[in-house]
Formats: C-alpha cells, structure tokens, sequence
C-alpha cells in the first residue's frame, strides 16, 4: 500500500512534465504558422486585378522590388520615437524664462507673474511624472493644451503690460538688480530679528544709559555755572589786581594830587558846559567830571589844553561862595599862563589827570 503511492505521485510528476514540453514546442509552430498566413493574405489583398486586352504575362507581372517593399512594410517594426511629455516640456521652458524675465525686470502685476511661476511649476512635475502617459502635445482638444493655451496667453498680456521703453533693457542688470533687492530684503529682515531678539537684553542697560546721560547733562551744567564763576572771580581779580596796582603808583604823589588837582576833586554843585567860560548847575554835589574834561579839550597835551585846563581850574566867573577850592593850583589872574613856572604846574596838573584819571575815579575824587 506504502509503495503504490509514491510509485503514482513519480507517475503523475513525468506525465506534468511531458505535457509542459508539448506546451511549449507547440506556441512557437501556431505563433510563426499565424505569421504566415497573415503575410499571405495581405499579399492576396494587394494583388492587382486582370486587365482584360493585355497578355497574360503582363497582367500577372509583379515586379520583384515591389513584393520585397511590400513584405519590408507588412513586417512588424519596433517604434523608437520619445515620449509624448518631452513636447510638452519644451513648451513649457520657454514660458517659465518669459515669466522670471518679467518678474525680475518690471513692476506690472507681480501677484499675476507670481501665480504665472506657481501654475507652471504645477504643470511641470505633473509632465515629468506622466512623460509616457500624457497624450500628443498636437491634440487642441486636451485639457492640458487648454491650460498651457491660457497661461501662455496670460503671460503674453503681461508682457504688453510692460512700458515699451523696457524693451531695450539689459536683463543681465535686471537679474543683479532684482537679487540686489532680495538681499537688502534679507538683510532688513536678518535686522529686524537681531532688533527685536536682542531688545530684552538692551532695555536694561538703555535705561540705565539714559540715567548716566542725564545725570552727565546735571554735571555739564554744574560744571558750568563753577566755570562761569570762576571767569567773574577773574575778572574781578584781574580788576582788582589792576585797580591795587594804580592804586600802588598813585600814593606816592597822593599828598601832590589832593593840593593841585584841589579845583577838580573837590565836590560842588556845578560841571562844566559848552565852553570853558560855562558851567551847569546840578541837583548833586560830585567832583568834576573826567568825560567833561575830555570833551572840552582839557586834556590834550597841547597849549590849548593847558590854556582850556587853567580855565576850568581858575573858575574865574565863579561865585566865591560856591567854587571850589583853588589849593596849589594857579588862580585866576595868571589863567593866561604867561609865567613859565603856571605853565610848569598846569602841565603838572594835566599829567596827573591823565596818567591817575581811573585811580581818582575808584578812590571818588573824580566823577566818571
């Protein structure tokens, strides 16, 4: 019983086997006998009719150029032709250079141009995937070629949008200008984000900053009145020193310029007017003024001088009750000068008054 049945599997296996052999001899014989018949029957198919008042061998004469043309086109051939997605692909390069060119170089629409970029990019990688299974780029009737129609169609009314004076542009500096743009984009942007991540960290020291600029401006100003004052102090310190050192010079001969310049210290209610032969009554009882002096000529180192200054001190038509006292200086009958020695002292006078004029004025000896 056990050795029946592996008797009859081994049985079955050669008979499988067999079967499998006749198989396959037999598909070549049908395959080339199909072959055959057909190239028999296109032969049968394109023979030409009798013509009837020719000869037999004429009629039935075939030549022998035209059977083997005839088989060489009946044959079956092997197409090598691209696929039907490189047309469409060439068509589409073309539009995408016209669309960066009109974005980088004008202004017209750049929503539209972009969107233009968008759907072509779209229909690009739709292509690239399907190159074999797209159909002919010739068919019109497609709803590919309708919508390559169009976006070709949009771009062209953009690039009549455009100024026809851009025509003649440079696209090379259209393209450095546009990239130029986007990197003074980038740059604003990398600076807006440095701006606002580094804010938190700068607000505490620019306040405290704005603490220190303010009190800096308090000390500038202190600083300055401190200047200020000490310009004053030396400026009164410089008069000052100035005044002690007039003062210095003139006490020496301080005893000779109270008894000789005795009609012009000594304080009264009059000054001199126009002339040296007029004289003002005032509300104020001062000395002489030295402004009235300079006026008249009085002291001017000239004859003249001397003659206008012996007038002034001579007091010739003055009240005795009311002039001043002449002390060392000559009286009023020798106001001509005639002696050598009245000269000698009005001149005297004269130098007093000019050299120790400010002097006499600090101590009150003189109205200014």
């Amino acid at each position: 019983m056990h050795d029946r049945q592996p008797r009859s599997k081994l049985l079955k296996g050669h008979q499988d086997l067999l079967h499998t052999l006749i198989l396959l001899a037999t598909v070549p014989l049908l395959f080339f006998g199909a072959l055959k018949l057909v190239e028999k029957s296109t032969d049968v198919l394109k023979e030409p009719e009798p013509v009837t008042g020719n000869t037999e061998s004429e009629t039935a004469k075939v030549p022998s150029e035209e059977v083997a043309q005839k088989k060489e086109a009946t044959s079956p051939t092997v197409s090598q032709s691209p696929p039907p997605g490189e047309d469409w692909l060439r068509e589409i390069t073309p539009l995408e250079q016209r669309a960066v060119l009109l974005r980088a170089t004008s202004q017209a629409a750049p929503e539209r141009v972009g969107q233009c970029l968008n759907r072509l990019a779209i229909f690009r990688r739709h292509i690239e995937q399907h190159l074999d299974a797209v159909p002919q780029s010739n068919r019109n009737d497609h709803p590919l070629r309708i919508a390559l129609q169009r976006l070709s169609e949009e771009i062209s009314s953009l690039s009549q949008a455009v100024p026809k004076a851009q025509d003649g542009l440079n696209w090379k500096a259209g393209f450095a200008t546009f990239d130029a743009d986007q990197r003074a984009k980038h740059s604003r942007n990398v600076d807006r984000e440095f701006e606002r991540l580094t804010a938190p960290l700068i607000e505490p020291h620019r306040s405290a900053l704005a603490a220190l600029t303010r009190k800096s401006q308090n000390l500038s100003e202190q600083i300055q009145v401190i200047r200020d004052k000490e310009l004053l102090i030396e400026n009164k310190t410089d008069r000052e020193l100035a005044r002690q050192a007039r003062l210095l010079k003139f006490e020496p001969i301080r005893v000779e310029a109270l008894r000789l310049l005795s009609p012009f210290i000594t304080p009264a209610y009059s000054q001199p007017g126009s002339d040296a032969h007029n004289w003002v009554q005032t509300q104020e009882k001062k000395p002489v003024s030295r402004q009235a002096l300079e006026r008249l000529g009085a002291l001017e180192p000239t004859l003249r001088g001397l003659e206008t200054l012996s007038k002034l001190g001579g007091q010739q038509w003055h009240n005795p009750e009311t002039r001043r006292p002449w002390g060392s200086f000559p009286t009023p009958d020798n106001a001509a000068l005639t002696r050598p020695r009245d000269i000698e002292t009005v001149k005297r006078a004269q130098q007093l008054l000019i050299e120790h004029g400010q002097t006499l004025i600090d101590e009150g000896l003189l109205s200014p």
